[in-house]
């Protein structure tokens, strides 16, 4: 609540008139209808392209430029990582227009219509991920699993695979979740109302709202981090994104907004703004179709705030801008104000990478010791090289030989080589991970579950779900065989 009577405005300053909501609504999808990015999800052919330079997230750009500049786990074995591969887009150029376009009527339909599954798993993907990272992961995911029938009946470990590198990893597991779901309790049809869609694992408000008006033309709004923006800058709605005072006003907003015939292109309008124009650092706003309904804007031309100083009498005041000066703000930018930084908690693992020529059935082959991790967490689910927490780095070897002798409690074996490998360090959004890399190779009749590359891609089916460790032959190279069965855990080790 605002504390300062010079910033005291009525609450009413941030909602929008019937004439403005005609007008937003009209310049909006003429603009998004002329420029809006070619994507597979919204049905297009390629080239994939942007026709607007995308925004740029500075703090995902930094934690990617800190995880960039550390060593990759595979570089101690000379080896790299395989992706999914790039798909080219041709070079295009648009001139955007500086006068906010009619929109008399949408576009002819380009392209294969896409289904509700397919839209819902594009918006999974895109959740916490930007456009260009997904693209070539949504391709290669749909062509794995056309239907929700296939995605329902896979085996989580090859959804976890093809999902291998794009962060995030219970989306995957919620959306395997949810698909069996559609299967079991709806016929295998995506539910077309908002409340069907929400009772569906791994679906709230936002990704119903989305997969509601897009792929059901449901006049229903949405909400995310690119709308809270472009709202909290047209309507001059001065607190933190994360406030939940402002993050309700800003669903009440877009609910007002939302196109009545045209409701999913609408929506995606609001986040292609706000993902390319209305960017968090450099807004282009002589280029916005909003900018005559821009209430930042016009404060930051009349130098004050609220522009036109509305009478403050009464006791409906506005209860989620933050206390502020009367000046106004010199930039638009000041808008949504900064959340609170909070810096990512340190953490240290002993990481042990267990090779043996000796496991039972496969003696001379090298191979690799893997272990899933929990179900709930951090990477849940997923295989990784055996880890342990530590709160001292002096802690390093002893916990290295603590750890291998619980991880074969009960087996003999010897240990015949050694050595330290150096350290990995790897940012998440609220953790930073040091990763120190002890290496070994152990000998005797090992008898843990075993599998071999080409097995384990032939029977990744017939694999126990409660398995909690294996020995993984490397007949192929380890590249192959990280990305292949363990790289959704190991993403973090393979930056």
């Amino acid at each position: 609540m605002t504390d300062d009577i010079e910033d005291a405005h009525q609450a009413y300053y941030h909602q929008f008139e019937p004439t403005e909501i005609e007008t937003l609504r009209t310049a909006l999808l003429g603009w998004y209808w002329k420029n809006r990015r070619k994507l597979p999800w919204r049905g297009d052919p390629p080239p994939y392209g942007n026709a607007e330079k995308p925004a740029t997230n500075t703090k995902k750009a930094k934690v990617a430029a800190d995880n960039s500049k550390s060593k990759s786990l595979l570089s101690f074995f000379g080896k790299s990582t395989s992706t999914p591969t790039k798909t080219t887009a041709t070079k295009t150029t648009t001139t955007t227009s500086k006068l906010a376009p009619a929109a008399e009527a949408a576009p002819a339909a380009v392209g294969t219509p896409v289904s509700p599954y397919g839209v819902w798993v594009s918006e999974i993907m895109l959740q916490q991920t930007r456009v260009e990272a997904v693209i070539d992961y949504y391709l290669a995911f749909m062509k794995a699993f056309p239907t929700v029938q296939a995605l329902s009946s896979a085996d989580l470990e090859e959804v976890n695979r093809l999902w291998a590198g794009l962060g995030y990893y219970r989306r995957a597991k919620m959306l395997h979740d949810g698909a069996i779901a559609v299967v079991n309790e709806h016929e295998g049809n995506v539910p077309n109302t908002v409340e069907g869609l929400k009772s569906i694992p791994g679906i709230g408000a936002y990704t119903a709202g989305a997969v509601g008006s897009i792929a059901f033309q449901i006049r229903t709004p949405l909400v995310d981090g690119n709308v809270i923006r472009v709202l909290s800058r047209v309507r001059a709605l001065a607190a933190d994104p994360k406030n939940k005072q402002l993050v309700a006003l800003c669903w009440t907003l877009a609910e007002a907004l939302v196109s009545p015939t045209h409701p999913g292109d609408f929506n995606q309008a609001l986040m292609e703004l706000g993902a390319t124009l209305c960017s968090v650092t450099s807004p282009r706003c002589s280029e916005c179709p909003l900018r005559t309904v821009c209430l930042a804007r016009k404060e930051v031309e009349a130098k004050q705030r609220p522009v036109g100083k509305p009478d403050t009498k009464g006791d409906d005041l506005c209860e989620v801008c933050s206390a502020g000066s009367a000046k106004g703000p010199s930039s638009v930018t000041e808008y949504p104000q900064k959340a609170e930084k909070k810096e990512p908690t340190p953490e240290t693992y002993v990481v042990v990478v267990l090779t043996s020529r000796s496991v039972k059935g496969h003696a001379g082959t090298l191979c690799y010791f893997l272990r899933k991790r929990p179900e709930t967490g951090l990477l849940a689910g997923q295989w990784e090289f055996p880890s342990f927490l530590i709160t001292d780095a002096k802690q390093r070897k002893a916990v290295f030989d603590s750890g291998v002798q619980e991880l074969f409690e009960g087996e003999e074996f010897t240990t015949t080589s050694r050595r330290s490998c150096g350290e990995i360090v790897h940012v998440f959004s609220h953790r930073k991970h040091t990763m120190l890399i002890e290496a070994a190779e152990i000998t005797s009749p090992l008898e843990n579950p075993t599998t071999t590359d080409a097995e384990s891609q032939s029977k990744k089916r017939k694999l126990s779900s409660t398995t909690t460790s294996r020995w993984y032959l490397c007949s192929l190279t380890l590249s192959l065989l990280l990305s292949s069965l363990c790289s959704a855990s190991l993403s973090i080790l393979s930056h």
